[in-house]
């Protein structure tokens, strides 16, 4: 059974990336202009990756245990691995063709589309976060106390190589705390709904949340790749208040658009970036149109909308789920 609640935060989440995408792609091209919009995109990238690995790492234990390390291994193949290979090409493809438009990996060649290390553009995270589930996994089967050792290993290497230097070594260490989080939140979830899923917790939440990315943002100007036990703080209060939000959302019976987008973030995530980026090279290049009003707007539609519909008629397809997952685990079973 799903989690409501859950798919509402995945479906604040992927807006909030898509949305940062698209302002990304706004500033490289000049219409994004103004030191607001780099102020915005700023705010955006200090918890949207963070709430992500958190959500992720809510479920990592449950799937073990269910499914054995055969299973969950195959699973995680089928639903990250999987689509990773499958959209570094495609999006590699698309870019090469695409290459005397776009701002940005201009330098794409038919060779450097099968050049699958390392991950690139938005891949890193599906990159990342298979390793750590594949680390989660093995300490949980495996290792005496496995909560523990991946509190004490994500806190060591945040501490200690989080701020190397353009490493992927560097990214993983960044970012596994927030799986780890979510590991903890997973044992505590219906405390913590009891506790922050109402309109006072989310006020108290809103009001340290604004203060703390005013400081974080305006004060001391810090960007969002200066990892910090301020950075971690701000990313971890942003996160609540998203996770706040959405329990109220899912208790008060709202509308469920949000949550239907939630359902449908891995193909969102996967294919955003090719219709964004389409739309707003369209809009200036063909038809010069440089409002920044028009371009986040016709971005945002194009980021979600056919990716969204196209997960609605795959569910009637399933074929078309082949898009997004693979059915390893079901040939290899079917086989056994």
């Amino acid at each position: 059974m799903r989690n409501l609640w859950v798919d509402y935060a995945k479906g604040i989440g992927i807006l909030l990336v898509v949305l940062g995408h698209v302002l990304g792609g706004l500033m490289r091209a000049g219409i994004a202009e103004g030191e607001i919009w780099g102020d915005i995109f700023n705010i955006i990238y200090t918890f949207h990756m963070p709430l992500f690995f958190l959500l992720s790492g809510m479920f990592v234990e449950r799937s073990v245990v269910s499914k054995g390390v055969g299973s969950f291994v195959l699973s995680k193949i089928d639903t990250i691995a999987y689509p990773y290979f499958l959209w570094m090409i495609i999006q590699g493809v698309v870019l090469v063709f695409a290459a005397s438009y776009t701002n940005g990996n201009s330098d794409v060649t038919w060779a450097g589309v099968f050049d699958l290390f390392p991950a690139k553009d938005q891949f890193w995270f599906l990159y990342d976060l298979f390793i750590m589930m594949m680390v989660s996994m093995l300490v949980l089967k495996f290792v005496p106390n496995p909560l523990m050792v991946m509190v004490i290993l994500s806190a060591g290497m945040y501490v200690t190589m989080a701020d190397i230097a353009s490493t992927e070594l560097a990214k993983l260490s960044a970012y596994l705390i927030y799986f780890v989080m979510g590991m903890v939140v997973s044992r505590i979830q219906t405390a913590l709904a009891k506790n922050i899923g109402n309109y006072s917790g989310l006020l108290f939440l809103s009001a340290v949340g604004i203060f703390a990315q005013y400081a974080f943002t305006f004060s001391y100007e810090y960007k969002f790749n200066e990892y910090s036990g301020f950075s971690i703080f701000l990313a971890v209060v942003s996160i609540l208040i998203v996770l706040s939000f959405s329990i109220l959302l899912a208790s008060k019976g709202a509308s469920r658009w949000i949550a239907n987008i939630g359902e449908a973030s891995m193909i969102i995530f996967l294919g955003h970036i090719i219709s964004s980026s389409g739309s707003r090279i369209v809009l200036q290049k063909f038809f010069g149109m440089d409002d920044i009003t028009v371009h986040l707007l016709v971005g945002m539609l194009m980021g979600i909308a056919p990716w969204y519909l196209y997960y609605r008629f795959s569910r009637n397809y399933p074929i078309l789920q082949f898009a997004y997952k693979s059915n390893v685990k079901g040939i290899i079973s079917h086989n056994a």
